[in-house]
Formats: structure tokens, C-alpha cells, sequence
């Protein structure tokens, strides 16, 4: 199980760092072992359900990800400082998490939908069942 520490800032982010433990260490095959941590924008406890994806291409290994066209962005993942950069993008693979407007409204549960309370920095969310 992945340790974290929580930090809550002061504009209301709150963010789960990864603590590593002297067995655990880094994989190249593995995009997620260079998470450092998840950056929560709401409250995810109000949240049923996230859809999670993938940024490529990003020019930053922790600033905040902007991905339009996608919905509400609610959360995204920061990266080590010695996170390798993709080689055929010269940027970096990472998560984040976005709901849509009508996943609020209805009672539907994409196919695509993880628990947000399942995602930790390094662990891919838990796929919750759709219709």
C-alpha cells in the first residue's frame, strides 16, 4: 500500500504526496511510479465517480494541467524531479481526473469512471462499474 501525507492549501487544493519507503523504488516501465503526489481542485468526497486520463506532451513535471474540451478538471498528478521526458514528445505523461456536466446530472456511471477515494499517487484509480 502506498503511504501519502496530506497537505491542504491554502486555496482549498488538496494534495496527497507519495512517501517512499526504502523498498519501493522507481520504474521506467511504469508512467505512474513517477508520481509524486495528486492535487484534488474539489472535494472528492461529494464526488460518486472521476473520469481518468492521460496529458502527454506536457511541458511541466508539477504545474497545474489545463485540458480543455474534457469537462470540469478536478484533479491532476505531479511527477518527481527525475521523471524521463517521453522521447518522442520531449514532455511528460501525466494524470488527471475531470468529470463532465451531464455526470452530475444523471445516475449513469461511465464505463470509464474510477473512485476518486481509490487514486493515490502511483495507483491507478478503482474502476467502478457502468452502465
Amino acid at each position: 500500500m502506498v503511504k501519502v501525507r496530506t497537505k491542504h492549501h491554502e486555496d482549498g487544493r488538496v494534495e496527497l504526496i507519495r512517501i517512499l519507503t526504502p523498498d519501493e523504488s522507481w520504474s521506467a516501465e511504469d508512467p505512474l511510479a513517477y508520481e509524486s503526489s495528486i492535487v484534488w481542485m474539489v472535494e472528492i468526497d461529494s464526488l460518486p465517480f472521476v473520469r481518468e486520463a492521460i496529458a502527454e506532451g506536457v511541458k511541466s513535471r508539477t504545474a497545474k494541467l489545463r485540458a480543455s474540451g474534457v469537462g470540469q478538471m478536478v484533479g491532476y498528478a505531479k511527477l518527481t524531479p527525475d521523471a524521463p521526458a517521453d522521447v518522442k514528445t520531449g514532455g511528460f505523461q501525466r494524470r488527471f481526473f475531470y468529470i463532465k456536466e451531464k455526470d452530475l446530472a444523471g445516475d449513469r456511471i461511465p464505463r470509464t469512471a474510477v473512485d476518486p477515494r481509490s487514486i493515490l499517487p502511483g495507483v491507478p484509480g478503482r474502476k467502478l462499474r457502468g452502465k
